[in-house]
């Protein structure tokens, strides 16, 4: 029916707040331990966060991460203003093959392994599928979950799976090898 935003609700159900759902404590110890021996021996990180971000209101949690030395962070449309584009850890936005600089498509699509954060995987978010990443190798952080790779983690959410990354990387010295890709603001022009 077209009417249903303006149809009359008992209100009688709303008198008891919804409770929020939590971490499982256990999924969350294993998969940090999983999360620290992936991380541990990486020498960059490449973070592609998505519209969860918003939805949990984790963006300073976020732009935190692109504090740490060799973590490079891409964003999803809907997720845009996460970090600032000027910001030195920044990759723009990412679009797949319809990424404005093709270097920073590269960095995601080429990562050593892909962190996402929030993300969401449709022809939209991925440029029409015309990705390179591997979305099934990737270390997602969902809204309700936490995966490595084939090994899921139930029970984990998102804003527990963020902080397993920040403890993860806060013990992490990554070494970038020397060729490494410049980030999209010192890729932009001049004047920019």
């Amino acid at each position: 029916p077209l009417d249903v935003a303006r149809a009359e609700v008992d209100s009688t159900r709303l008198a008891t707040p919804l409770a929020r759902p939590v971490s499982d404590p256990d999924a969350v110890a294993a998969f940090t331990e999983a999360l620290g021996a992936r991380i541990a021996h990486m020498y960059r990180v490449t973070v592609l966060a998505g519209p969860g971000v918003h939805r949990r209101g984790l963006e300073e949690a976020v732009a935190r991460l692109a504090e740490t030395g060799g973590v490079r962070i891409a964003s999803q449309l809907g997720s845009k203003a996460i970090l600032d584009e000027r910001h030195p850890a920044s990759l723009g936005t990412y679009l797949g093959r319809n990424t404005l600089d093709p270097r920073s498509q590269a960095v995601v699509d080429d990562a050593e392994v892909l962190v996402m954060i929030g993300t969401v995987f449709s022809d939209f978010t991925t440029g029409f599928f015309s990705h390179g990443y591997e979305h099934a190798h990737a270390i997602e952080l969902a809204l309700d979950h936490a995966r490595i790779g084939p090994a899921l983690y139930p029970g984990v959410r998102l804003r527990e799976g963020l902080v397993a990354l920040q403890d993860a990387l806060s013990g992490v010295t990554f070494t970038a090898p020397a060729e490494t890709p410049p980030t999209a603001s010192a890729a932009a022009p001049e004047g920019e």
